[in-house]
């Protein structure tokens, strides 16, 4: 019923502001088509980081923003598909116990839209996880420092703007120690951002998560 009811509100907002090309193509699209076709991304230079799709293409363009400002549920269920398809793909989970984590946003940043899209992307892939093989952590690491928006930055100012932005939540790495102790699988951290562009936030999110002691630790985006 809940999901019915969101769909119809999604329909009657649809409907008072129609949506462009892109989007109603996107849109269109079931989960595994989106997966199967979307234009994959390249490699990025940082071999911890692996990026799905290619955020030039028009359509993952509109996936991106479709989740990230307008909190859009089938753009979100495509995103999150995505994301728990390639990391099925990509690490046995019967060989890893796998931690997923979001790139946190700033206290300012979610006063201003309501959500962290990377969090919605998680609680995606938690509904896909039925055999519970994944584990998940919101809150291990924070962001300290608000930054202005990086899209119109150049590529040295987003390298120096990501330094130290990121701090441990400690509370939350003893809970998570504890949870991994007794594991006979390797641990292995995977953390989730919506967009990657120099990969500058997300190396620095891998390096501090690799200080405290986790020496498996990845970054995956849906888009670079």
């Amino acid at each position: 019923m809940k999901q019915l009811i969101i769909k119809i509100i999604d329909f009657f907002f649809d409907s008072l502001f129609p949506i462009n090309h892109a989007d109603r193509l996107l849109l269109s699209m079931s989960e595994e088509k989106a997966y199967l076709d979307l234009p994959k991304a390249p490699e990025t230079p940082y071999h911890l980081i692996k990026s799905i799709f290619a955020y030039k293409n028009s359509l993952v363009t509109s996936l991106i923003w479709n989740i990230k400002y307008k909190k859009s549920t089938k753009a979100l269920e495509i995103g999150g598909y995505a994301l728990y398809r390639y990391i099925c793909k990509n690490w046995y989970l019967h060989l890893y116990k796998i931690v997923l984590l979001p790139i946190p946003i700033s206290h300012r940043r979610r006063n201003e839209r309501g959500y962290n899209q990377c969090e919605l992307l998680l609680d995606q892939v938690k509904k896909l996880d039925a055999t519970q093989n994944l584990t998940f952590s919101y809150n291990l690491i924070k962001r300290k420092i608000h930054k202005d928006r990086q899209t119109l930055k150049n590529r040295s100012k987003r390298l120096s703007d990501a330094k130290n932005i990121f701090e441990i939540d400690f509370a939350e790495l003893e809970k998570l120690q504890d949870s991994t102790k007794e594991v006979d699988q390797q641990v292995k951290i995977i953390i989730v951002d919506d967009v990657v562009t120099t990969g500058s936030t997300m190396r620095e999110a891998v390096e501090l998560i690799r200080s405290v002691g986790f020496k498996d630790v990845s970054g995956v985006s849906l888009a670079h």
